[in-house]
């Protein structure tokens, strides 16, 4: 799940829809672990106007923007190669008849 967050963020910062504010905090690790500096601190983001501007299709599909020349087949053929877990079937419970 984060590494899809990641991934997205880094293409709206491409995109030039995110900027820095310029205000950074500890991070959590930071606090937690004294004996850690080097960790990087929270970076606080903010839209740009070019970001506000931007129609929902391209927010939810932000690669596709970035790499129009691949079209929508492209990724539609990516996402059918992609092997999903397949979930195993459930064991059934065999009915027992109540006999009164």
């Amino acid at each position: 799940m984060y590494q899809g967050f990641h991934r997205y963020f880094h293409w709206l910062k491409q995109l030039g829809w995110v900027e820095t504010t310029g205000h950074e905090e500890k991070s959590a690790v930071q606090e937690v672990m004294p004996d850690y500096p080097e960790a990087p601190p929270k970076i606080y983001y903010r839209l740009t106007e070019k970001g506000i501007e931007a129609p929902d299709f391209q927010w939810s599909n932000p690669q596709l923007t970035l790499y129009p020349e691949r079209g929508l087949d492209y990724f539609r053929e990516k996402r059918r190669q992609r092997k999903y877990i397949q979930k195993r079937p459930t064991k059934r419970r065999s009915r027992t008849s109540e006999a009164t």
